[in-house]
């Protein structure tokens, strides 16, 4: 079934302006989630969500991508707090080494990409026959001349 009307603006003013919008300002530090809590983007913590950088891409759909990773909550102020703490600690979570995995996941993903695209721009340009070179001759005298009117 689909969502009401009521709970799809309460999901887009939740991205816009975080779940505790309606918390006063006094209580919203005493109101900050847990570093593991789910609805936490735990990649925001570490300085470089991929959630955040492809969103409204064409990569945001890559399968490495959970979908939901697009909705989690991204606090400045828990960023603030997980940058205060110690390596060790922030270690224990594993949050960054699970950031450099996804990384490298998504980046051997575009590298084959790229090699994919490099393979088929080879194959489509190698069916190109060379120019002859008497057509060559007429392109570059053609060109002297284009220059000598530039002149």
């Amino acid at each position: 079934m689909g969502k009401t009307p009521h709970e799809l603006m309460r999901e887009q003013m939740d991205e816009l302006m975080g779940k505790a919008r309606d918390v006063p300002l006094e209580e919203r530090e005493k109101a900050l989630p847990s570093f593991s809590d789910p609805s936490i983007d735990r990649f925001h913590l570490c300085g470089c969500s991929p959630y955040e950088l492809l969103k409204g891409t064409k990569f945001e759909t890559m399968p490495q991508l959970q979908r939901d990773g697009f909705l989690k909550e991204r606090s400045e102020a828990l960023r603030v707090q997980w940058e205060a703490l110690p390596q060790e600690e922030k270690d224990k979570y594993g949050y960054e080494r699970e950031l450099m995995l996804l990384l490298e996941l998504l980046v051997d993903e575009q590298d084959r990409r790229i090699a994919k695209a490099k393979e088929r721009y080879e194959r489509e340009n190698a069916l190109v026959p060379p120019i002859p070179a008497e057509t060559q001759a007429e392109i570059d005298r053609l060109r002297g001349e284009v220059k000598e009117l530039q002149a």
